[in-house]
């Protein structure tokens, strides 16, 4: 959490310590199992909704942090984040509870939100990069990866890669996990 504080206070106008503290106060989660595919269709923000499924969250209670482009297709994410879901569940033997940019960010406070994201990925135990055409030409996801590789540098972290096929494609299931170590292992563990 400290290294992600260090890297928001580059992107806003807090100090380390008041940049943790801002974040510890507006970290929130959604357990995946509320999630509905209808909520992946749109960026557009739903304050009804957000006051329905988030939840606060404490710093390390976040089981991933997921991180996605608005521009590939809503059905093959949702797949796809569904296929991670149920091997996250076959391993944990419970429901993810998953940081997601549209439930957790308040919208109407958006550009200090915004300042916090990398305490809010220092509080995630992973990463999960849903990975369709998209993702990867866009700056702010590169950004998320990086930041959350650095940070986890010097402790155990998992970012995993989620394939997102669209309905067109052949799908061809999760990518191994990867560590920071490097070591892998299957979709889900940590």
């Amino acid at each position: 959490v400290h290294t992600g504080a260090v890297f928001a206070s580059m992107l806003g106008t807090h100090d380390v310590s008041s940049a943790i503290e801002l974040a510890r106060n507006s970290f929130y989660c959604v357990n995946l199992g509320d999630l509905r595919a209808e909520h992946l269709t749109t960026s557009t923000p739903d304050a009804a909704l957000r006051a329905q499924l988030a939840q606060r969250a404490s710093f390390g209670a976040v089981d991933a942090f997921i991180s996605h482009s608005w521009c590939d297709d809503p059905t093959a994410k949702w797949r796809a984040l569904q296929e991670w879901r149920e091997a996250f569940i076959a391993i944990e033997g419970r429901e993810p509870n998953v940081w997601l940019d549209k439930l957790c960010i308040d919208q109407t406070n958006i550009e200090e939100q915004l300042s916090c994201l990398p305490v809010y990925m220092g509080g995630c135990r992973s990463l999960v990069m849903l990975s369709g055409r998209q993702i990867w030409s866009r700056l702010w996801c590169l950004v998320e990866l990086f930041v959350f590789s650095e940070m986890c540098s010097a402790a155990p972290a998992v970012v995993q890669i989620v394939p997102v096929t669209p309905a067109t494609d052949e799908p061809h299931g999760a990518l191994a996990t990867v560590s920071a170590g490097g070591e892998a292992g299957p979709p889900g563990a940590h």
